[in-house]
């Protein structure tokens, strides 16, 4: 018994035609992405603000301490220039030494 593996000829006919003309294709596809991304991020950019939600967040974040902890903690930062070796906990092992 033969088998038959040949495409049947609309299907071989699609398949050269989408071949054939890959390239104008391709650039109508491009195309209409591009035209997506410029008309999504324009009415992204074209919305109104919201004021009073943008001045309640920025009210709430206003409202953040700087302790005295804070200050001792940035202040037991090192330079770049400071070579005294750092003390890590046992079993660890420091992956920026030279």
């Amino acid at each position: 018994m033969k088998m038959n593996f040949k495409q049947p000829g609309f299907a071989q006919h699609a398949s050269r035609s989408l071949f054939n003309h890959f390239t104008i294709i391709s650039f109508i596809l491009f195309m209409a992405t591009l035209i997506y991304c410029v008309y999504s991020i324009e009415g992204i950019i074209s919305t109104p603000k919201d004021e009073a939600y943008f001045s309640a967040q920025q009210s709430n974040n206003a409202k953040t301490l700087f302790d005295q902890r804070t200050i001792d903690a940035v202040n037991q930062l090192r330079t770049t220039d400071d070579r005294t070796p750092v003390s890590l906990p046992p079993g660890r092992i420091n992956p920026f030494s030279e």
